[in-house]
């Protein structure tokens, strides 16, 4: 599984959704099952070659064992354009996660990227006792 994935928007005024590829991380030295991965959904608005306006984002979450999301963060050329944290906790399996974003991302130099920052659980009663922090990220980059 790799741990970042490459989403292309294409260069219009109108509005797109575009679906990205699977990211994911399976941490060392964790007991089996703590590996988790996530698809990202983004819902965006006009996209030029110097900027891209993301209205929304939806995360699917897959996970072994119960994940705790210690931050998300979306960032551009520049700065953090939108931050959520921190810690909260999602159960195991599959769960969807939608996320109000309403932000234009500059990325003349770079790509813009999702940044997922988790912990997962490795224990039978469900704490977090891998102590390993993952990060995820996913990478949106305009094309013509």
């Amino acid at each position: 599984m790799l741990p970042g994935t490459t989403t292309y928007a294409k260069v219009k005024s109108g509005k797109q959704t575009l679906r990205s590829g699977i990211a994911g991380v399976d941490p060392d030295g964790c007991k089996p099952g703590a590996g988790w991965n996530a698809i990202v959904t983004w819902h965006l608005g006009k996209v030029t070659k110097d900027s891209i306006r993301v209205n929304s984002i939806n995360i699917r979450h897959s996970n072994g064992r119960k994940l705790n999301v210690g931050s998300l963060s979306i960032v551009d050329d520049t700065k953090t354009v939108w931050n959520k944290g921190y810690g909260w906790y999602l159960p195991k399996g599959a769960i969807n996660k939608p996320y109000t974003i309403n932000k234009t991302l500059k990325v003349k130099k770079h790509k813009a990227y999702l940044v997922i920052r988790g912990q997962i659980a490795d224990a039978p009663n469900e704490r977090i006792e891998c102590h390993q922090i993952t990060r995820v990220y996913f990478y949106l980059k305009q094309k013509s």
